[in-house]
């Protein structure tokens, strides 16, 4: 019984960690169309942190968070339990 109650652990522990990585490709996606429209626009990272009333650091580090700072992933976890995906684009 041990060996079973592991082996679920083990595909549990592999659906989180594949629901991470997806979500953690779609927040990329989603800072790569943000910084195509700063860039068609001709917004430059230091107005767009103004605009957002952060530093230049903190503006970095929001690009560069990878979505961790917000609950992302559980927002992709509950569309997959709903059976749905999530689409996000900047529009």
């Amino acid at each position: 019984m041990k060996a079973s109650f592991s082996l679920i652990d083990d595909l549990l522990s592999a659906d989180r960690h594949n629901e991470y990585l997806a979500a953690k490709a779609q927040w990329r996606a989603l800072i790569s169309q943000l910084k195509l429209a700063m860039s068609q626009e001709g917004i430059s990272k230091a107005e767009m942190a103004s605009r957002m009333n952060m530093t230049d650091a903190d503006f970095e580090a929001f690009l560069a968070c990878g979505g961790d700072v917000i609950p992302f992933t559980l927002l992709h976890r509950a569309a997959g339990i709903v059976g749905r995906s999530i689409k996000i684009e900047l529009i």
